[in-house]
């Protein structure tokens, strides 16, 4: 039976899980297991010997990389619109296939064990194993980790004010987000409210439930996005709904392979229905880790590569867990997922519920903020309650990233995302750092007016110098990222030092410039590269002033250069 104390683990139960494991079946398959797996095998009578099955999920080593396997397919479609052809193809259709093939040898050796979905975006399947089929899957060499399928928790009229859309509607910035279909991944919403009725889609079940059982939670949620009665609105009041129901009606829990898969199917639905752009994820799981490699944040951060604007709540866990790193995955997604904290109703402070960052790798979180106190909504059966909850907060921003997509639809996820969070505007108070408030409240009306701009240069230049060694010789790390509307091909950047300075050359020898291959940057993707510097030591300036030139072709073959001064820190030499 697990409890929810089971994933309030102290750091010293799950080592000592981890050295009885290593003690009796070695470091090599201690390594690959999750240390709540371990502590839970324990746990059960007859503990490593014990014939009761855990449900796992098995990440494998792809036979191609994500991102590779999206470059490559960027690649050869630029090369088809170059000569004037289209190239018609689905991505993860493509990628199912290549990954079916890395899966196929793991899957004959689980001739006796429960498979369950094969979690493809996540690059991992689902089993219910024993102990010793455990032990002996971990032991391939094409199996990274096997972690236990943690539950998910469902993290529960003033708040549009608050937060802008009123104002918007008034001044004639937005719509009502008609034409944008939301994802909302929750219990199962309403279909017969009437501030929904005809625009809810009963879309996939994954619960042993029937339809026809809607949930207060789901219901609630699906109500701040797009609920237009006459006296609650929500913030997009003429989108459509889907619902993808991984929560049965109380009683009843989810995992998180189940988020995982109904994510990765909401990027196949994508593929035929072009108005669906958007997921609303208000739900998580405790982690002991935070830092992007569970297999439902790998597949929300893929997802947003493919084109899905997906919004998730920050976690519910600031009060229970009071300090940094109170997140629920997948929280923790890089990339382009968008994590929303909870303000109070009148948006002066952070709730104290809403779970603050950062990640375990020191990522900032959440990044935004939205009204999640005593929120009003829709309720099974009509009418309307209230609910609190980083739950509240994640809908208000999806149904303000409806908004903007009903007005631009060509912006991406990476666009959406930079759009809200370069709009927001901090609360006043110094109490609420940026792992509570992320970038700060939302602003509907400074985001559309922002949506309306030109697009800025595709290009985001930033350096981050760090010291291998106490000499004059240093590594300079530039990051290069796409964040324009066409990939970047045949990248160079050329770095330039002042007077004085030296720069490295791949061989070694001293010169004046250095030049690296960044490749091919699709829309959203990232690239860093090392350039060695040499700082004399008569260098008397405490910075350095650096310049960078960047080279790339556009798809259509029109050839651009870009110029950015970069400031870096010279460290003292006094020790």
């Amino acid at each position: 039976m697990i409890l929810e104390d089971d994933f309030y683990l102290t750091d010293e139960q799950l080592d000592g899980a981890s050295s009885e494991v290593r003690n009796q079946w070695g470091a090599e398959i201690d390594d690959k297991l999750e240390n709540l797996l371990e502590h839970q095998i324990l746990a059960e009578d007859g503990g490593i010997e014990s014939t009761k099955r855990q449900q796992v999920i098995v990440h494998y080593k792809p036979t191609k990389l994500f991102d590779d396997f999206l470059n490559e397919f960027e690649d050869l479609d630029n090369s088809y619109r170059k000569r004037g052809e289209e190239f018609e193809f689905q991505y993860l259709d493509e990628f199912e296939s290549l990954v079916n093939e890395s899966i196929e040898s793991l899957l004959k050796e689980l001739p006796t064990a429960e498979t369950g979905e094969h979690l493809r975006l996540g690059n991992a399947v689902v089993a219910n194993l024993t102990p010793a089929e455990i032990k002996q899957i971990a032991s391939r060499s094409d199996v990274e980790q096997i972690e236990f399928d943690t539950p998910l928790k469902l993290e529960l009229d003033l708040s549009a004010v608050s937060v802008g859309v009123v104002e918007a509607r008034t001044q004639g910035l937005v719509g009502t987000g008609k034409g944008v279909i939301i994802a909302v991944l929750d219990g199962e919403v309403d279909i017969n409210h009437p501030d929904l009725k005809g625009r809810v889609v009963h879309k996939k079940n994954y619960t042993q439930q029937e339809w026809g059982n809607p949930h207060p939670h789901g219901t609630h949620v699906a109500g701040i996005i797009a609920g237009n009665g006459s006296k609650y609105k929500g913030m997009a009041p003429g989108a459509e709904i889907w619902s993808y129901k991984i929560f049965p009606t109380p009683p009843g829990e989810s995992t998180e392979s189940r988020g995982a898969d109904a994510i990765e199917d909401v990027v196949k639905d994508m593929q035929q229905e072009k108005r669906l752009r958007i997921a609303n994820c208000s739900w998580g799981s405790f982690s002991q880790t935070l830092d992007g490699n569970s297999v439902v944040s790998e597949t929300a951060e893929r997802a947003t590569k493919l084109g899905l604007v997906l919004v998730k709540s920050a976690g519910n866990e600031g009060t229970k867990r009071p300090g940094p790193g109170s997140l629920t995955i997948p929280a923790d997604a890089r990339g382009d997922v968008i994590v929303v904290g909870a303000s109070s109703r009148d948006s002066t402070s952070v709730m104290p519920f809403s779970s603050r960052g950062p990640t375990s790798d020191e990522r900032p979180k959440p990044d935004i903020l939205a009204p999640g106190e005593l929120i009003m909504s829709a309720k099974p059966g009509g009418g309307y309650t209230r609910l609190s909850g980083t739950s509240m907060a994640s809908p208000h921003i999806a149904g303000i990233a409806a908004l903007i997509l009903e007005r631009y639809p060509k912006l991406q996820p990476l666009q959406v995302k930079k759009i809200l969070m370069q709009s927001a505007k901090k609360l006043d108070s110094s109490e609420f750092d940026e792992n509570a408030q992320g970038v700060g409240l939302v602003d509907a009306v400074k985001a559309l007016q922002l949506a309306g701009q030109p697009l800025a240069e595709a290009e985001k230049v930033t350096a981050i110098p760090s010291l291998k060694e106490w000499t004059l010789r240093e590594q300079v790390n530039i990051a290069v990222r796409n964040t324009g509307d066409e990939t970047m091909q045949a990248v160079k950047a050329t770095l330039v030092g002042p007077d004085g300075i030296n720069l490295i050359g791949l061989d070694g020898k001293k010169v004046t410039s250095a030049e690296q291959d960044f490749g091919t940057l699709r829309i959203g993707a990232e690239a860093t590269r090392d350039f060695a510097i040499e700082v004399p030591s008569n260098f008397k300036s405490p910075q350095c002033k650096l310049t960078l030139n960047l080279n790339f072709t556009t798809p259509t073959g029109k050839k651009k250069t870009c110029s950015y001064k970069l400031t870096h820190q010279v460290p003292s030499l006094q020790r």
